[in-house]
């Protein structure tokens, strides 16, 4: 091979360790059909209610382990709907832990009563959180969980041995994600001891995450502050070689001052409208802007144009009346003369790529081998085949200086590149990868798994935009339920805070559809019915 193909080679190869380690291992269940797992979660209800009956609502803990989602989803389910008193006998059970558990069965169980503790807050439940947290012995996924379920608690549930502990957990964690909810659960729940571990971790120069958590525990414990913090790290030259913090931090900083900075009254909030208006204006390309959101949050106005320059005209013309109106949210028509239609812009499916940061999400499951029709028996092209195309499409036409990723899933993720990569250095490896990929064969392997796909994509380091191509919702992987898939997304876009956008193949369920609208919705994202277009786009029409 010669030089160039080598260092390409070994770039495509190299591990990305800032991002493995985020991810929960995939959970599968391969010994299982969906219709034997449809009769499991059957069965699992029904012992569940024996349970509740006989006064042993315990019962429900060999369920969340389940190998199955289907059945985890179930128990789960059942389990928010528990009394106080239940709740409190199922975590008095779990105190006593069990030493048959497999590391991945005790972090599934540990997670879902987690889960559950932080929309039903339980101060009783308190110290088992504690040490679910601290241990070790934990999975990455309970400890957080756990950590986020201890925010919710009213302040001072905590005894001083406790408070110990979650303060170390909040100064010395070297997961960076687990030490964030450290922070967060620490400024709610003591904010007096608080103080020291955020501006410690704010001001330890040499590792960026910690910035970006500090700021968000900072928000809880004064906004005022947090807001002054925020401004600066907009102002300051982020020095990210890897790539991976730069722009998320950017984004946390605006998303914290799109929440805090509306609250004030409209002459207060003047300085920071100038400043995202002075950077979206910085930027030389119509790629999108971050700040774009943020103004329409703090003005209450939304322009027919995402262009800067006509939100640097209209404050230019408004500015005063707006600061002297009552707050009433107005809208402004109109584009501005800038807008000739001369840019072009590379559409996905009909969707306007907007970003050269991105990450493509795209289904190769059992159901993407239907025609077009939605047949599997049909004559014609399948869903995969033209899904192919128009990627290969896209990936053909965006600017060569974008940063791209793919990752196809089934049952299990599968990245084509070890992390995002310049297109142009990349396009002939994922050409190829993208035309060599089919729907996995193999027992089990052909699901639709979004949990692990999703979790993978939002913490691709160096993205701001996710473009998510499904034919249904989850059959696989570790949650199914829409809701608490949305639930979880939210949770950890807290740390990249990228859009979403989601593009819809096949026929859907109402439910199936307003899960993946809200996906979209509640991530910045557009929703995408593209069913009609995959026809039209094979006919040429």
């Amino acid at each position: 091979l010669a030089l160039g193909a080598w260092v390409l080679l070994l770039l495509l190869m190299a591990p990305n360790s800032a991002q493995s380690s985020d991810l929960p291992p995939e959970v599968i269940d391969r010994d299982r059909s969906v219709r034997n797992q449809s009769e499991a979660r059957g069965e699992a209800l029904d012992q569940i209610r024996e349970g509740l009956a006989s006064g042993s609502p315990q019962v429900v803990v060999e369920y969340l382990g389940d190998a199955s989602g289907m059945v985890r989803d179930a128990a789960y389910s059942q389990l928010r709907r528990f009394s106080a008193e239940q709740l409190d006998q199922v975590v008095k059970f779990r105190r006593q832990g069990s030493a048959k558990e497999s590391p991945q069965t005790r972090d599934l169980v540990d997670a879902g009563l987690a889960e559950a503790l932080f929309h039903q807050p339980r101060p009783e439940a308190a110290g088992w959180l504690l040490s679910v947290a601290a241990s070790r012995k934990s999975g990455e996924t309970s400890r957080e969980l756990a950590l986020s379920a201890l925010a919710q608690l009213p302040s001072g549930s905590l005894d001083q041995k406790s408070l110990r502990t979650l303060i170390r957990l909040a100064e010395k964690e070297p997961s960076w994600w687990i030490r964030g909810e450290a922070l967060r659960s620490l400024s709610r729940l003591d904010p007096k001891a608080a103080g020291k571990p955020i501006d410690k971790a704010w001001n330890d120069a040499r590792q960026w995450p910690l910035r970006l958590v500090s700021l968000q525990a900072q928000a809880v414990l004064d906004p005022g502050v947090a807001i002054e913090r925020a401004t600066a790290l907009l102002s300051e030259e982020i020095r990210d070689r890897k790539g991976i913090w730069g722009g998320r931090i950017e984004r946390a900083a605006l998303h914290l001052l799109g929440e805090e900075v509306q609250k004030l009254p409209r002459p207060d909030r003047v300085a920071t409208i100038e400043l995202l208006i002075a950077r979206a204006l910085d930027s030389d390309s119509g790629t999108w802007r971050p700040e774009i959101p943020v103004l329409r949050q703090l003005t209450g106005v939304d322009l027919t144009s995402d262009r800067a320059t006509a939100w640097d005209s209209w404050w230019k013309s408004r500015r005063k009346q707006w600061i002297q109106e009552d707050g009433k949210s107005g809208t402004a028509e109109g584009k501005p003369a800038e807008d000739d239609g001369e840019t072009r812009v590379v559409e996905y499916h009909g969707l306007p790529i907007d970003s050269q940061r991105i990450v493509f999400v795209s289904d190769v499951s059992g159901g993407m081998s239907r025609t077009l029709d939605g047949e599997f028996d049909g004559s014609g092209p399948r869903r995969l085949e033209v899904a192919r195309l128009e990627l290969l499409r896209v990936l053909g036409e965006l600017p060569a200086e974008s940063w791209v990723q793919v990752i196809y899933f089934a049952s299990l993720r599968i990245p084509l590149l070890p992390a995002p990569q310049l297109l142009a250095r990349c396009h002939k490896v994922l050409k190829k990868r993208i035309l060599d990929q089919g729907v996995p064969q193999g027992r089990g392997e052909a699901r639709g798994n979004l949990y692990g796909p999703l979790r993978a994509a939002l913490l691709e380091p160096g993205i701001d935009t996710v473009i998510l191509l499904t034919e249904g919702a989850a059959t696989e992987g570790r949650i199914h339920d829409g809701d608490r898939l949305c639930w979880h997304v939210q949770r950890w876009n807290r740390w990249s805070r990228v859009r979403v956008h989601v593009l819809s193949v096949g026929r859907l369920s109402s439910g199936n559809r307003a899960f993946l609208e809200k996906l979209a919705r509640e991530n910045g994202g557009e929703f995408y019915d593209i069913d009609d277009r995959l026809g039209k786009s094979e006919s040429g029409r």
